[in-house]
């Protein structure tokens, strides 16, 4: 059931598959991070986290020059427009002294994702909660202090290890098959959303797609009944 008491649907084989692409030090992937669970709960969606390494993906594009030229530009403007936009939805960004190297909780992700999604997840908000009060993510130390479940020495493990890379490449590629141009960007079936002020339509093509199949069981049952 959802918080208002209703029954909410459950994932099954023919649920709608939302992919959220996202990047660690991107602000509007945090503040998606916070629509998304529940939106995906409300219609019966199943929803896959992947982080993603946004250079990577511009550089198999052959756009990261361009976008790291135009990423400069945009900074203070990206500063004062997430807070904008988290002050609106009622949460306060603080921003890290520097960027800091997101790469470590990448991987960290995907070690962690290679046997509990579940706790990749939480990591992940973890990980976000810290950066966004202004403290720093990238050292195991840090992410250590985000997520007291792990230990420094098992965060190097997992930034080395070939299963957590490979995971992470396969999300860069299918980033890049999808035309992915920024983060957060989140796809579902052939549709693409770019930015969490996108998630209206998102929700949209989701309301659209339960009602259809609502329709359908309906119409099943009532073949079944005559």
């Amino acid at each position: 059931m959802d918080r208002t008491g209703r029954k909410t649907p459950v994932p099954d084989a023919e649920s709608p598959v939302i992919e959220f692409f996202f990047e660690f030090a991107s602000p509007y992937s945090y503040l998606a991070s916070l629509e998304l669970p529940a939106m995906a709960e409300r219609y019966g969606a199943k929803l896959l986290w992947r982080p993603i390494d946004i250079a990577k993906v511009w550089e198999a594009q052959g756009v990261l020059d361009s976008y790291a030229a135009i990423r400069r530009l945009k900074s203070g403007y990206i500063a004062a427009d997430a807070a904008r936009a988290a002050a609106a939805r009622g949460v306060k960004l603080t921003f890290p002294a520097t960027s800091g190297n997101p790469a470590p909780a990448r991987l960290v992700f995907y070690a962690l994702a290679a046997t509990d999604p579940a706790r990749a997840v939480a990591f992940a908000q973890a990980v976000w909660r810290r950066r966004f009060k202004g403290e720093a993510t990238s050292e195991p130390g840090d992410l250590v202090a985000a997520f007291p479940g792990l230990s420094a020495e098992w965060i190097a493990a997992a930034c080395a290890d070939s299963v957590a890379a490979g995971l992470l490449a396969a999300s860069n590629d299918a980033a890049v098959a999808s035309r992915c141009f920024g983060a957060p960007w989140v796809l579902c079936g052939s549709q693409t959303f770019f930015g969490q002020d996108r998630l209206y339509l998102l929700e949209t093509v989701l309301k659209t797609a339960s009602a259809a199949s609502a329709s359908r069981t309906v119409s099943v049952k009532q073949e079944g009944a005559s």
